[in-house]
């Protein structure tokens, strides 16, 4: 019942998913700490309905701890249990901190992005700066910021008139950034 500015997050899961798979990665997996968060619920579904399209792919969750690096290592030291047959060749993160505690929890033992490529969400700064440059999904913050201004200035300007007919909920598009944590498998 109320105006909103928001990030379609089904779409930003689908991104991430549909890349790891056309790069030729087949398991793979979600690292999160709780799919309750609508978010991140969201991505979640927005990368099945990714695997869903491909019969021969798979897509698993993985529990870490927290959404941050310590929590991403947490989730590395999960994985490096596993026998390397049974790990994931694709590896999609809640969030940017997870996918780099994920990487530096990896750097000794699974070589990022041949064995296992990594993409992340939100494109903080920190992505483009890591010994494997982070691929990510990026939200427009600049023109969130210009979508929730305009729509509270419209909400003032109507005097909260219900009935004036104007957008009152907005979903802006992420979109993915492509860097070296997910080179193809052919090179």
């Amino acid at each position: 019942d109320q105006p909103s500015v928001s990030i379609d997050h089904r779409r930003g899961g689908w991104l991430a998913a549909e890349h790891l798979l056309m790069t030729g990665r087949r398991r793979l997996a979600f690292v999160t700490d709780t799919l309750e968060l609508h978010q991140v619920a969201e991505r979640f579904q927005g990368a099945m309905a990714a695997v869903a399209e491909h019969p021969d792919a798979t897509l698993e969750v993985v529990t870490c701890p927290a959404r941050s690096v310590a929590g991403g290592e947490e989730a590395a030291a999960q994985l490096l249990r596993r026998p390397a047959a049974g790990r994931p060749d694709g590896v999609f993160c809640v969030n940017d901190l997870v996918a780099l505690g994920l990487c530096a929890g990896l750097r000794d033992s699974v070589s990022v992005p041949r064995e296992m490529a990594v993409v992340g969400y939100d494109d903080i700064e920190f992505a483009r700066l890591g010994a494997v440059p982070l691929t990510t999904i990026s939200s427009p913050q600049e023109k969130l910021g210009v979508a929730v201004a305009e729509l509270l200035l419209a909400e003032i300007a109507s005097g909260g008139d219900p009935d004036e007919q104007r957008p009152r909920q907005l979903e802006l598009e992420p979109r993915l950034v492509v860097r070296a944590s997910t080179s193809s498998v052919s090179e």
